[in-house]
């Protein structure tokens, strides 16, 4: 690389992070070819690396061939919501800051206030957030504009698996083929995906054992703990798949090494201090003792421990010593950080060191059983200045990893060897708290890593259960010890912590945990090749279900979680209220008159929690139904029945939440800011954040104008539009929109060819005409009619249409419209174009790998449509007469093959991933043209 060129790279990265970038960052960025593992330490700039890198890549790369070969879409995945919150803030202002960015962003300070894409920004980028509960769709209309989507493993690898968590099933294809085609994944803190990371590797692999004939897909593993070996770049454990054999891997390098600010981190002095109990055996088992008692320790036994030594009795959130210890840490202006393995320790020592603070410290709890309102809230707070008292952060496993925090001292409980390096990351993380030449120089000492004790089990707990052997119960005991991880994995982190202190005297620096070999085991079931093609089918299975692909995503005990949000509820409504009351006026309301729920009031709670807090107590439970105006619908129930994934709504007056502390369990404690209806000074009623201060309600803040949820949806809803449009001027349009679709991805002949056919013959099925009692009606332009309301001239009479401009009640068509396509299709001299013929059935999503009878008594249709019927001549693309349908067509004999072979031929031949994308160009052609 050149000067001239070096320095243009470093003035761009400047522009965006207002920093220059540290070697490594340029190195991936000017490449040739992109690695598969990036593993640096924490706080040395992954992110900037991966986003800027790839932007670089795309859009700066002095080499041609580079920036045809990077991807046009950056899916950064992430394990956990709060990471994502903050890497799309992050991802908003470099591009903002590059004048590259789709749409509006306001900052305050160093917060993202709010950010609104504006797809009609032709040459900017757009950053899309995918995450349960709030998702956007919008991106999937822009296959050929460059984006970031940002997004939890759920959201993203179910999509990237055809099974999109809250999605319908007919528009799971569309993300398959987008998030799968054209997309490069970056894969951050692997060491907490579980068995995400694991089918992240699959996906990748199966991708570059067939590539399809059009499009990239690359991935980029990213963490400070990706478990290769030290000094090795060999595939790591968690990599080693029958299918994965590759590997191209970055790490930091001398000239690293030599840069100052990354000198600063590299070096950044960390001094463990070890409080673990020297009862515990190797198998992670503490040996029964009665004395000394819990926080009391044998003189001398401090001075060891501070030498990296464990004293004879471990410390726990109940010991004393603990909390004295972190409350002198905070003198003096400092952050400390205090990990917790679980919520309810997290909670209980939170108090503790509140009430002992006073109007000391500032103590503050963050964990995931909290509102993303509340969460959101207090994470912020951190990115403020420490007050002069100093700050207490007392968290759990949500912000181990990716919070950009620079504590003076750390607190953590022992847990796993990843996590452990992770928490270790929000320590000194600049290498200036203090720095290492003032320790070399003796003007400061190394900032204190602490580690203490989850637990210590002392006689008679746990209790005994009854006829329990003596080896079921040592292993209940260990994992009730390492609870929420593996007695494994806190077992090799002992054995490393015990590494740390004897051979490297206690140091924690980033230096040092390179030099450490760790286990990143590979988790959860392998997906194969013959999963993903089963999984390319949305259709059904014999019970009307599909297939759950959540043992590919994350360890399956996990999801005990049901999502509670409070809202003030008087009971049943009297039949002759018809009014809508307003916060401000009478504020109560029943469960369904209630404005639809936000993901930013849904608290996660473990059922069994919920079940006990509430007990006889009455709650409502979301149903698949829609209620009374189009309303979500609300089964009234007890607490007894809460199941795990129910999304619950329960009164405010049964407590169990408190906004600066999340889920209590308590119901003396009540959520005083809450969700509801209000009315706005121009009259305009809006769903809001409401204060409640005894019978008055006051605005916090408004959220949108959703007052009322969406109405079930008809078939076909895209059918109804603002417009009447005739047919044929659609199809035509639809055509043109595929060709400009095809022309700007580059599509290769053939299958640019058989998109554009696709998009003309997509819609023929709506001029379907069948006869009855002599006479030849026209059911899907009786449906379209029945539909909209007349405005001068349409509907016109014998027109046929595509559109109408409206969707009243009036039943179906009773046939899908799409099969008449296929049929008549197949009738033509385009017989043979197999993937034509599969994207104009799977137009719609609904009907793709196997059509079926309507009629189980009496089958004599294909989705509704019978031999005999006919597409009339104005309706079609070429020929001057009619095409009568023929259903058997798509059964094999002698004449034709049958349509599952064409099918199995076409997957074959693309893959699954390039014939959904496929899909999905269609749908958008089909999309621009209404």
């Amino acid at each position: 690389m050149t000067q001239g060129r070096a320095n243009y790279f470093d003035n761009w990265f400047k522009k965006a992070t207002g920093r220059k970038p540290f070697p490594y960052q340029r190195a991936l960025a000017q490449c040739g070819r992109l690695p598969e593992l990036l593993e640096v330490p924490t706080g040395t700039g992954k992110t900037a690396a991966a986003i800027l890198g790839w932007l670089w890549r795309r859009r700066c790369h002095p080499k041609e061939t580079v920036r045809n070969a990077t991807p046009r879409r950056l899916v950064y995945c992430l394990p956990m919501r709060v990471l994502v919150e903050q890497t799309r803030a992050c991802a908003v202002r470099w591009l903002n800051n590059l004048n590259l960015l789709a749409g509006t962003a306001i900052f305050k300070g160093n917060r993202l206030k709010s950010y609104e894409v504006d797809w009609k920004q032709q040459n900017k980028i757009a950053v899309v957030r995918l995450m349960g509960g709030e998702s956007q769709r919008d991106w999937r209309e822009y296959p050929e504009r460059e984006a970031i989507i940002i997004g939890t493993q759920d959201m993203l690898l179910s999509r990237a698996l055809n099974r999109g968590f809250a999605m319908p099933p007919q528009e799971w294809p569309i993300d398959f083929g987008f998030l799968n085609v054209d997309a490069l994944w970056v894969m951050d803190e692997v060491q907490l995906m579980g068995p995400g990371r694991t089918t992240s590797v699959q996906l990748q692999a199966f991708w570059d054992a067939a590539p399809p004939s059009h499009g990239l897909r690359q991935t980029l593993w990213m963490s400070a703990t990706l478990g290769s070996q030290a000094g090795s770049l060999q595939l790591p454990n968690w990599m080693q798949t029958p299918e994965k054999s590759q590997l191209l891997a970055c790490q930091h390098t001398n000239a690293d090494l030599q840069n100052p600010a990354f000198a600063l981190r590299w070096n950044a002095p960390k001094r463990l201090e070890l409080h673990l109990d020297s009862a515990a055996n190797n198998t992670g088992v503490t040996k029964p003792k009665v004395k000394p008692a819990r926080g009391k320790r044998k003189p001398g036994s401090k001075d060891d421990a501070q030498a990296g030594k464990p004293g004879e009795q471990g410390w726990t959130v109940e010991s004393p010593d603990l909390h004295t210890a972190i409350l002198d840490e905070a003198n003096g202006g400092r952050l400390v950080l205090v990990f917790v393995n679980q919520v309810k320790r997290a909670r209980e020592l939170h108090d503790r060191l509140r009430a002992s603070a006073g109007a000391g410290a500032e103590v503050l709890l963050v964990h995931a059983r909290m509102r993303p309102r509340d969460r959101h809230a207090v994470v912020s707070k951190l990115g403020t200045a420490t007050p002069a008292s100093g700050r207490i952060v007392v968290t759990t496993q949500v912000l181990e990893a990716g919070v950009d925090l620079d504590a003076d001292a750390l607190f953590t409980e022992l847990c796993p060897w990843p996590s452990l390096v992770q928490r270790l990351g929000r320590l000194n993380r600049s290498g200036t708290r203090p720095r290492s030449s003032d320790v070399n120089k003796g003007k400061a000492k190394p900032a204190r890593a602490v580690v203490f004790e989850p637990v210590i089990f002392e006689p008679p707990s746990p209790a005994r259960k009854e006829q329990e052997s003596d080896g079921d119960y040592e292993e209940r005991r260990k994992r009730e010890l390492s609870w929420p991880y593996e007695p494994e994995a806190i077992d090799e982190a002992r054995k490393l912590l015990a590494q740390v202190a004897e051979a490297h005297d206690g140091s924690l620096s980033p230096k040092t945990l390179s030099t450490l070999s760790i286990s990143l085991p590979l988790e959860g079931p392998v997906l194969r090749r013959f999963d993903l093609d089963d999984l390319f089918d949305t259709d059904p299975d014999l019970s009307g279900g599909y297939t759950d692909v959540t043992p590919y995503l994350r360890a399956a005990d996990r999801d005990v979680d049901a999502y509670l949000l409070w809202r003030r509820i008087t009971g049943e409504r009297d039949a002759d209220e018809t009014g809508e009351r307003d916060a401000d006026e009478t504020g109560e309301r029943d469960a369904d008159e209630q404005v639809p729920f936000h993901r930013g009031e849904l608290c996660p709670v473990p059922f069994y929690e919920a079940q006990e807090a509430f007990a006889e107590r009455e709650v409502w439970i979301l149903t698949l139904s829609t209620g009374r105006k189009g309303r979500a619908a609300w089964r009234k129930a007890t607490g007894r029945e809460i199941r795990a994934g129910d999304t619950v709504m329960v009164d405010r007056e049964a407590g169990c939440y408190r906004e600066d502390v999340g889920w209590t369990a308590r119901d003396a404690d009540k959520p005083n800011v809450i969700i509801d209806r209000c009315k706005r000074d121009d009259g305009k009623r809006v769903r809001a954040w409401v204060r409640l201060d005894g019978g008055t309600a006051s605005l916090v803040c408004e959220i949108d104008e959703h007052i009322v949820g969406p109405r079930a949806r008809l078939e076909d809803r895209r059918c109804f539009t603002k417009e009447w449009m005739e047919l044929e001027p659609h199809l035509l349009l639809a055509e043109q929109k595929a060709m400009d679709l095809v022309g700007r991805l580059a599509l290769n002949g053939t299958v640019g060819e058989s998109v554009i056919r696709a998009a003309r013959w997509h819609d023929v099925g709506k001029a379907l005409e069948r006869k009855r009692n002599g006479t030849f009606t026209r059911p899907f332009q009786e449906y379209l009619r029945r539909g909209g309301t007349a405005v001068e001239p349409h509907p016109r009479n014998n027109a046929l249409y595509a559109k109408s401009n409206g969707r009243k009640p009036g039943g179906t068509s009773g046939f899908r419209h799409e099969m008449a396509s296929l049929l008549a299709f197949l009738e033509s001299k385009h017989v043979d174009d197999d993937l034509a013929a599969f994207l104009i059935l799977a137009h719609h999503g609904k009907v793709r790998l196997l059509p079926e009878a309507w009629d189980d008594d009496d089958p004599v249709d294909l989705c509704g449509v019978r031999d005999g019927d006919r597409i009339p001549a104005a309706a079609l693309p070429v020929g001057n007469n009619p095409i009568v349908l023929n259903t058997k067509i798509v059964l094999p004999s002698r004449q034709h093959r049958g349509w599952q072979g064409r099918v199995h031929k076409l997957l074959k031949k693309h893959g699954p991933f390039l014939l959904a994308y496929l899909e999905g160009l269609v749908r958008v052609a089909d999309w621009r043209a209404s």
